[in-house]
Order: structure tokens, then sequence, then C-alpha cells
């Protein structure tokens, strides 16, 4: 019985190693959308995405004036999370764009 306990703790006592990682991330940047995948991202992002102030969704009226954004609308359709959602899907939308590099970002609607 000693025996056993003494070769448990032995077993303990030494830290496990680490595991190497399975994969390494890449730097932001290094890939970037090209052919349908970039005509996609520019379609949404000069469409729907781009258009907020003027989308039919309830509260879209007070888009430029919610409180996240420093404004006094008060929500309507009972919520004013709105942004951090649009932001979700917004902000890596245009990070996609700029890696793309200068060309796609220069096909952005200016007007979006």
């Amino acid at each position: 019985m000693l025996a056993v306990i003494n070769q448990v703790l032995s077993l303990s006592a030494e830290p496990p190693l680490p595991v190497p990682p399975a994969w390494t991330p890449l730097p932001l940047g290094l890939l970037a959308p090209r052919g349908w995948a970039l005509e996609q991202l520019l379609l949404q992002a000069n469409s729907l995405s781009g258009y907020m102030p003027l989308s039919t969704f309830p509260g879209a009226d007070t888009v430029n004036q919610s409180v996240w954004v420093g404004g006094t609308a008060a929500p309507k359709g009972g919520t004013d999370q709105w942004l951090p959602y649009w932001a979700n899907g917004n902000v890596p939308l245009l990070m996609l764009l700029r890696a793309a590099g200068p060309a796609a970002v220069a096909r952005l609607d200016p007007a979006a």
C-alpha cells in the first residue's frame, strides 16, 4: 500500500509538460477577400449595412441619436442595443475590405 501511495505522490510531484499549440494565429490583414467574396462584402457595405439611417427596421429613425453615440433619443421597439449588434457585423466587414487594399476601399459608396 505504501508503495502505491509513493508512486502516486511521485507522479503528481512533476508538473505536466505543456502541450504545443495546435495552430498559430495569423497576423491581422494577412488574408484578404478576393473575387466573389470581395464582391459580396462590397455589396453588403454599400447596401443596408452602410445605409442604417435610411433603413426601415424598428428604431431606424433614431440610429444617429442613440444614447450609445451621445444622443438622447428614447429607444423604439423596446431596445437600444442596435449599435453593438451593428458594430459586431460592420467592424469586421470594414477590416476585411481594408485588408483587400485601397482599390476595394475606393469602391465604397461615400453616401453609405
